[in-house]
């Protein structure tokens, strides 16, 4: 079961790198479908605030221009590199929370009792992953967009730094996170936006897919007694 459990995590991981390589909206009308599998599993509470997450996303991703430049990157190649910067961006997270016991980013757990339902759950659990990133994203751009009008020059500067706080506050509230954990959250956060507004949002989520994926295989085969690393 965990070998199919990975199969299934490469396989929607890879359905979403050709769909985004074809149309963005298209590749987020996918996430969508994934979301619908899973929402049936996810808390009341959580899964509010991924419904909310997904709307802004395809509302605003409709309406305001996006601040990456991947769209010049989705090419084989250009592809291929994002998904190496997220592996290296993702050990990096690894070494940033092997350095502090506050170092946490919260995974959500899907309610799920059915072996074949839990063979997908490490799949649907990271999917959620790049909901996440796609808000983060969107609220940035939609700063950028609308910060000249509020911040003035200083939009550049204020608009990465409050949404890197939006997912920070979001894990603290949402996964009922110590408050120190709050730094962290926010630290990643801005390493993606990084990679976002300088090459690819590929690399954030394959990084943040990675960090769910793994912890999800761990708690989902250690539910059922099998030992993940076998």
């Amino acid at each position: 079961m965990v070998a199919l459990s990975i199969a299934f995590l490469v396989i929607i991981f890879l359905g979403y790198l050709i769909l985004y390589a074809i149309n963005d909206n298209l590749a987020n009308f996918y996430l969508v479908t994934l979301f619908l599998f899973a929402a049936p599993n996810i808390s009341e509470g959580v899964g509010f605030y991924y419904s909310i997450m997904l709307l802004t996303v395809l509302v605003f991703g409709l309406l305001i221009p996006a601040a990456q430049v991947d769209r010049d990157n989705v090419s084989f190649t250009g592809i291929l590199i994002s998904v190496g910067l997220g592996v290296g961006v993702y050990f990096l997270m690894q070494y940033m929370q092997s350095q502090s016991a506050q170092a946490i980013i919260g995974v959500p757990s899907l309610q799920i009792n059915v072996a074949v339902q839990q063979t997908l759950s490490p799949a649907y659990t990271a999917v959620l992953g790049i909901i996440e990133n796609k808000f983060v994203f969107t609220t940035l751009d939609i700063l950028l967009h609308y910060g000249p009008l509020l911040f003035s020059g200083l939009s550049v500067i204020i608009a990465p730094l409050i949404a890197a706080s939006v997912f920070a506050i979001f894990h603290l509230s949402a996964f009922d996170l110590a408050l120190s954990s709050l730094i962290f959250a926010a630290l990643v956060a801005g390493i993606w936006i990084i990679f976002y507004t300088a090459y690819s949002q590929i690399v954030a989520h394959t990084a943040h897919y990675l960090w769910n994926a793994v912890i999800s295989v761990q708690r989902t085969f250690s539910i059922v007694g099998v030992n993940p690393l076998q």
